[in-house]
């Protein structure tokens, strides 16, 4: 065989190895971050709502498309004070992963300011958004960028969401 073509021959079983051994550790050793993180948020949506639409849509054995995503929570926050959240404080008990007082949008009985989620998410770079279904101003959506506003006063909350809030993205009803 000329050496020409066993040269040919050993860059190429080297090529493919070497293209074979990154895939491996690229597949198996190296830490992957998510590409992108979505949180659906809906109120009052639990497994008995959950059941009679999937019975009215397609029978017992059916399965909605979200029940086929990897990741798939359900929370029941309560309120630091009380043993029922309010909206406000379970938007805020999702969106900073600690209880708060009823009515307050993410901050302590102390008054501090909590990090939520997009802040969070701000902070690593990411790019981040809010769709709602609902007014941007409730305290369910306000909870993720609003800190230390009465649940209550929607003017407050506006003029935050639209001079400082940390959004790339804001769709509301």
């Amino acid at each position: 065989m000329p050496s020409r073509i066993r040269n040919k021959i050993i860059f190429l079983t080297c090529l493919l190895f070497f293209v074979a051994g990154g895939f491996l550790i690229y597949r198996y050793w190296v830490m992957q971050k998510p590409f992108a993180v979505i949180l659906f948020v809906s109120e009052n949506f639990t497994p008995s709502t959950l059941s009679a639409a999937r019975l009215f849509a397609g029978g017992a054995d059916y399965r909605f498309p979200m029940e086929s995503l990897p990741y798939l929570a359900l929370a029941s926050p309560r309120a630091r004070d009380y043993a029922i959240a309010d909206v406000a404080a379970a938007a805020s008990s999702i969106a900073t992963g600690q209880l708060v007082n009823r009515g307050a949008l993410s901050v302590t009985p102390e008054g501090q300011t909590l990090v939520t989620l997009l802040d969070e998410a701000r902070r690593l770079g990411r790019a981040t958004g809010l769709v709602a279904n609902t007014p941007l101003t409730e305290p369910a959506t306000a909870a993720f960028f609003a800190a230390g506003f009465d649940a209550r006063d929607p003017d407050t909350i506006a003029v935050h969401l639209l001079e400082q809030a940390p959004l790339d993205l804001m769709l509301g009803g």
